[in-house]
C-alpha cells in the first residue's frame, strides 16, 4: 500500500534500495529500506565532488562547481566513519 502512494520513480527507488531482514531472529523477516547518505550519491573515489564539512558531521558541501547534468559523487568510505546510531 505504502508504495501505491509514491511516484512511479519513487517507487521504484524505493524497491531499488529495500531488502529483507530477519531483525528478531524469530524467522520473521521484515522490508527494510537503507536510505543513508549512500543512497544519494555514488562513489566517486578518489575524485569524489562532495565532502564532509566537518569531521563526525552529516553537513556535506561541494568540493568544486557541479555541473548540470552531472553526477553528484561521495566517498562511500566516509560513510563508516560517520555512522550515526539513532
Amino acid at each position: 500500500r505504502f508504495l501505491s502512494l509514491l511516484s512511479k520513480e519513487t517507487a521504484c527507488d524505493v524497491l531499488e534500495w529495500s531488502f529483507m531482514q530477519d531483525l528478531t531472529n524469530d524467522g520473521n523477516a521484515v522490508l527494510c529500506l537503507d536510505m543513508d547518505g549512500g543512497a544519494l550519491f555514488n562513489d566517486g573515489s578518489p575524485h569524489q565532488n562532495m565532502q564532509y564539512k566537518e569531521e563526525w558531521s552529516l553537513n556535506r558541501y561541494a568540493r568544486r562547481d557541479i555541473q548540470e547534468g552531472e553526477e553528484i559523487t561521495d566517498l562511500y568510505d566516509d560513510f563508516s566513519q560517520t555512522e550515526i546510531d539513532i
